[in-house]
């Protein structure tokens, strides 16, 4: 049982149940009653899917697994400070908390019941964008909200349409402060791992986990991808886009006004100190008809933490993965097959394919697969669909896949080829020489090994549904799922810029990713990858 049922009650019966709001990988939320008041509040419930189990017959929350007993009381924590966090906050466009308690082994807040629906479902509802007046009125109330919450020293870092909501009134509400962070007396920020974030809506400072970068003109970023989602209803422009095209990237309705475009394009710059620095700028702006907005610089440097590109349909669901795989044959430095296809030995405590799942003359990239689907034909955008059918994923799939009947590199390989791990990625980072190149018209990193032989691992982009993005940029899964966020999975990233030596980045098992296999070297004669080259040298 995965929530509690319809008039359980909590605290001595002080709160009843009354149905279930939403659900998400850390936890519940309830529609509930205060019997004492008599009235509907909000009730948040600590529950990590996949980590935690409950007893039906009393409800109470444990771990399945004692190896997760100290990531599921440290995500606790996060939880309670979350909700001490939101009921330091003080306004109208915030929902309030009322009550922080422990009961059933887990943790739970009390907040107000909002009666309405976030501005994505609404649009989802009505699958129309929201009119400009209507989005001006919108981003006020959002901007008075963001005003609190950054003069509290809060990043809220996950702000997008899904994340605020409208009442019967048309009052907006900021809420899901679930990734928010704090900044420290010092300075620094109240966190060591790995953050999340929502595509389109994410920064490079963010998408680079450069803690030292946050700031209010994260948010703002956030914010001004979230308006022109409202005005047009398309999803928002990547930064390279941006970058590239400038003013180009967006395509605006011709119902826009030249002062509002502006404001959007201004949030929406790659580089943070091109945005407005502040809530007050932008609301400086907005409240003087004279003002003219910010215009975007005619020439961007290209940013440091480049993520974000194009986004381009996949023309086709097909594989692109040979049949048969042919015995591999020892030469110098490599392990080949009778079509040249090779196993590369660097010096390190494995080999590396020379071309990723997929790859072939037609398409040297090769395929982007979500993590754990062996069948590499998955396009769903929903996580639960990439779960074990029988019993669910978390139960049943290893917290590694590399070598497991999930590894797309064994199933479509052989048994002796795997997804790598964390510190393999690693060990390919800190030990080899990176150089940015174009090969036969890809680009990618030549990756020199200590003993001079090396590997080409291209930009890949990654995959969400079937959009192609971030096509300036190579994403490449590991074979680990996250401890402490079980519908996330660990991945290796680069870009024209550096190649990141933080094997900490995490992205949604549904994303489509690349796959660079590894193998043992006492293994490799038995099988290769593919009965034909990818293209490069």
């Amino acid at each position: 049982m995965q929530h509690l049922q319809p008039n359980t009650t909590l605290q001595g019966g002080k709160y009843r149940i009354e149905r279930v709001l939403g659900q998400g990988g850390f936890g519940n939320t309830y529609v509930g009653y205060n019997t004492e008041f008599e009235e509907t509040v909000a009730i948040k419930e600590f529950f990590m899917k996949g980590v935690t189990e409950r007893d039906e017959t009393t409800c109470a929350v444990s771990v399945s697994n004692a190896d997760n007993v100290g990531q599921f009381e440290e995500q606790r924590e996060k939880f309670k400070k979350e909700a001490r966090r939101l009921r330091k906050l003080k306004n109208e466009h915030i929902v309030k908390v009322h009550d922080l308690f422990e009961e059933n082994g887990t943790a739970y807040y009390v907040m107000d019941y909002i009666d309405g629906e976030s501005l994505a479902e609404k649009m989802k509802r009505t699958g129309l964008p929201f009119s400009e007046t209507e989005v001006r009125n919108i981003i006020t109330q959002i901007l008075d909200a963001l005003k609190e919450v950054h003069q509290n020293e809060i990043w809220h870092l996950d702000l997008k349409p899904g994340n605020i909501m409208i009442d019967k009134d048309g009052n907006a509400y900021l809420i899901d402060f679930g990734a928010s962070k704090q900044i420290r007396a010092n300075g620094s920020m109240t966190t060591s791992t790995a953050l999340c974030y929502t595509p389109g809506y994410a920064p490079n400072e963010q998408i680079g986990q450069m803690y030292d970068r946050f700031g209010p003109w994260t948010d703002i970023y956030a914010l001004g991808a979230t308006v022109y989602n409202l005005l047009t209803n398309k999803k928002p422009p990547m930064a390279i886009d941006i970058e590239e095209d400038e003013e180009d990237a967006f395509d605006f309705p011709t119902s826009i006004s030249e002062d509002m475009r502006k404001l959007v394009v201004w949030m929406m710059q790659p580089k943070r100190k091109a945005r407005p620095q502040s809530v007050g700028e932008i609301i400086e702006e907005m409240n003087n008809p004279n003002a003219i907005v910010q215009e975007s610089p005619n020439t961007l440097s290209k940013s440091e933490e480049t993520f974000l590109a194009s986004q381009l349909p996949i023309d086709s669901e097909e594989t692109l993965l040979a049949d048969k795989p042919q015995s591999l044959k020892q030469t110098h430095g490599s392990y080949v097959d009778e079509n040249n296809v090779q196993a590369i030995d660097l010096g390190l405590s494995v080999l590396w394919a020379n071309c990723n799942v997929g790859a072939n003359q037609n398409d040297p990239n090769g395929g982007l697969y979500g993590w754990g689907d062996s069948t590499g034909k998955m396009t769903s955008t929903n996580s639960d669909d990439y779960l074990d059918k029988k019993g669910g994923m978390f139960i049943s799939v290893p917290h590694n896949i590399s070598g497991t009947k999930y590894d797309i590199a064994t199933t479509y390989w052989g048994k002796n080829w795997r997804i790598p791990n964390r510190e393999q990625w690693k060990e390919l980072v800190t030990k080899c020489k990176w150089t940015f190149e174009s090969n036969e018209g890809v680009e990618g990193y030549r990756v020199e090994g200590i003993n001079g032989n090396s590997i080409f691992l291209p930009m890949t982009g990654v995959r969400d549904g079937n959009q192609i993005s971030n096509i300036n940029i190579g994403c490449y899964w590991t074979g680990e799922l996250v401890d402490y966020d079980v519908t996330a999975a660990y991945y290796y990233y680069c870009d024209r810029k550096k190649n990141n030596d933080i094997i900490s980045t995490r992205m949604d098992v549904y994303m489509g990713l690349a796959v660079r296999p590894i193998c043992d070297k006492e293994e490799v004669v038995q099988h290769s990858p593919y009965n034909s080259i990818a293209g490069w040298k």
